[in-house]
């Protein structure tokens, strides 16, 4: 960590954070005048950098919007592409079944 943190400092990172999912602990470093300063517990704390709230919810870390809604992780967003992906075949497949051709639809034809 010692390594990370004169790295961080010298190349005038702003802010960086230490994520604990198992015990559910941030802590973490945010640039101040006189360096990087060190936050005990950064739960909860709004990055100045992002403006996202640092936080858990019941299962993992999540970034939490202005408006207070949590980001989905990477993980998620490629099960929602894939489900996505999953109803545009099926919908497609029903079309043509109608007779209708999908690309006709999305051309605007």
């Amino acid at each position: 960590m010692h390594r990370k943190y004169a790295l961080y400092a010298r190349l005038g990172c702003v802010e960086y954070y230490l994520i604990d999912p198992y015990e559910k602990v941030i802590v973490g470093f945010e640039r101040t005048v006189g360096g990087l300063t060190f936050v005990a517990n950064a739960l909860g704390r709004r990055s100045p950098l992002l403006g996202l709230v640092l936080s858990f919810d019941d299962e993992m870390f999540r970034f939490i919007d202005p408006h207070g809604n949590f980001l989905i992780s990477g993980i998620e967003g490629i099960a929602q592409v894939a489900e996505a992906r999953a109803k545009v075949a099926a919908l497609s497949a029903r079309l043509r079944a109608l007779g209708v051709d999908p690309a006709d639809i999305i051309a605007g034809d």
